[in-house]
């Protein structure tokens, strides 16, 4: 998708003219435009078609495409909802309408804040939830708190808790230590390795229930450190794939059965803690109301 700009004085290059919208010459480059087409002259109230998602880099769509969103919590600080399965926490382009970020905002919970046009902070987003995952996301409201949680998460994060269904009867309940690696297309996947350059994934398994008819487990896990796709991989290599997480090896299934349960913030004086036991489609499987 591209837009039209007129533009209002005279510039030596179409590429500084480009610049002078504040867009930078890595994103420049990485659009790929005919180098003719940059080093060409541009005067005042020349037309210059560009695509909207350069022109818009880091600005958060109005408009939200995917499932509804439960919000489970505002105040002043911070806003927490409930993610769906396979929609992103938020879109590195404009065009992408499909993610929480663009939900905020169409639905005006952007607008009690200062990350609306901000293209640095990503919408006040304090973590991520993977695409296939469900489950609690905090965001805050302003740039300071915002600034002070992240540069400090990992101390300021007092509990990460999730609950998944995988295949087989579990048998390892416990603490699990391992070292994890990047590999594959674009670094898309995560496996353990002894010494792996992301560094050390600790969590600990619990076995909540058991469903022998279908094999499948229910367990709860809480986690100590925060490496992508870490509960995947780990699980994967313990030889109990997330049912539904084709890429670690899972059975095919409507979505991969990980949810977000439960997480607990320090955010100056108080310790917010929000949980969901909405796991969406996990009661086809378990009875939550009766565990939780």
């Amino acid at each position: 998708m591209k837009t039209k700009l007129c533009v209002l004085e005279d510039f030596p290059s179409v590429e500084s003219s480009l610049i002078a919208l504040n867009i930078s010459k890595s994103q420049i480059k990485k659009t790929k435009f005919p180098k003719k087409f940059l080093e060409k002259k541009i005067g005042c109230k020349n037309e210059l078609e560009i695509p909207l998602n350069l022109l818009n880099q880091g600005i958060i769509n109005p408009v939200y495409s995917g499932p509804k969103i439960e919000v489970l919590f505002e105040d002043n600080e911070i806003i927490c909802i409930n993610k769906p399965p396979k929609i992103h926490s938020h879109s590195i382009y404009y065009d992408k309408q499909n993610n929480v970020l663009s939900f905020l905002r169409e639905y005006l919970y952007l607008k009690k804040t200062n990350f609306c046009f901000d293209r640095k902070y990503e919408g006040g987003l304090l973590y991520r939830l993977d695409f296939e995952t469900s489950g609690v996301l905090f965001f805050s409201k302003t740039k300071e708190k915002y600034l002070e949680i992240r540069k400090n998460f990992q101390k300021l994060a007092k509990s990460k808790e999730y609950i998944c269904i995988v295949q087989g009867k579990f048998d390892k309940p416990g603490i699990h230590k391992h070292h994890l690696s990047a590999f594959g297309p674009r670094k898309s996947k995560v496996r353990v390795e002894e010494n792996g350059e992301l560094g050390q994934a600790v969590m600990e398994t619990s076995v909540l229930d058991y469903n022998p008819s279908l094999n499948l487990t229910l367990l709860k896990i809480k986690l100590f450190s925060g490496i992508r796709h870490q509960i995947r991989a780990q699980l994967s290599f313990l030889g109990y794939p997330i049912l539904g997480d084709k890429l670690y090896g899972g059975s095919p299934e409507e979505r991969c059965f990980l949810h977000a349960y439960k997480y607990s913030i320090l955010i100056g004086e108080k310790n917010y803690q929000i949980e969901s036991k909405k796991g969406f489609l996990f009661d086809r499987f378990f009875d939550l109301n009766s565990i939780f």
